[in-house]
């Protein structure tokens, strides 16, 4: 099912994006949808606020690591459905908590504050966002124009969910996220350098010409992604890449 956001933060986004991709919090990296969020989080709360049973054994089958690991993941997708909702300055320990139907005993059980749980979500976005497109580009030709339009087409994709960019854009607010942003972008300049244009050795003029195409790009994707250029996303992603492939043959 295809609609226009909502979300008074992103209204006036152009392009559509997926419903269901705003309901599952961190789809096919957390596998919790924002119903499951609430309905396992209050059996295992039922389940985990019995004094009678030892945290440190297995309760109907499931031991007490494997209920730890769960009730992370259950607040990292509600940590990123907050994001979504009231953006990171409104993303509280409450409110994730309430989303994600625990108590905060379980938030400090696996978060230290609410930046941990922030950084997490930002540090998880980058790692998968970067093992996509390398998986994407295998087999693609060594041609820089084919692979520099797959680095970007994923790149669009991954924005493409309102939480997540709202994630990644209101990082600047925060500086332990702000600082993991600034790192992402030396990965990706990496990345960009040794797998798009294939170079073993580059030199420096070539890393900062990484650095502008992918602080510039991604950009101009959030900057897409709020309606205020006017294209469609294939002219996009075909726009960038013609541009990109110009600036890093200079």
């Amino acid at each position: 099912m295809r609609w226009r956001c909502s979300n008074p933060w992103w209204c006036g986004a152009g392009p559509e994006v997926r419903r269901d991709r705003v309901r599952s919090g961190v789809p096919g990296r957390y596998e919790l949808t924002r119903r499951r969020v609430k309905s396992v989080a209050a059996s295992d709360r039922a389940r985990c606020e019995d004094d009678r049973v030892p945290p440190v054994r297995p309760y109907r089958g499931v031991s007490a690591s494997e209920r730890t690991a769960l009730r992370r993941r259950q607040l990292l997708a509600a940590g990123l459905v907050v994001v979504g909702r009231d953006g990171v300055a409104g993303t509280t320990v409450g409110a994730v908590c309430t989303e994600a139907g625990l108590t905060k005993r379980y938030f400090y059980e696996a978060f230290s504050e609410r930046e941990a749980l922030l950084t997490t979500l930002l540090d998880d976005f980058h790692r998968t966002l970067l093992a996509d497109i390398v998986a994407a580009l295998d087999g693609i030709p060594a041609d820089p124009v084919a692979r520099t339009r797959v680095a970007i087409d994923r790149l669009v994709s991954s924005l493409e969910d309102p939480a997540t960019a709202r994630l990644y854009v209101e990082a600047v607010a925060v500086p332990a996220l702000e600082a993991l942003r600034e790192q992402a972008y030396e990965d990706f300049a990496d990345l960009v350098l040794r797998h798009v244009l294939g170079l073993r050795r580059p030199g420096r003029k070539d890393r900062v010409t990484a650095l502008v195409l992918v602080t510039g790009i991604t950009q101009a994707v959030i900057t897409w992604l709020r309606g205020s250029t006017g294209l469609e996303r294939r002219t996009l992603v075909a726009h960038l890449t013609a541009m990109s492939v110009r600036a890093a043959a200079r």
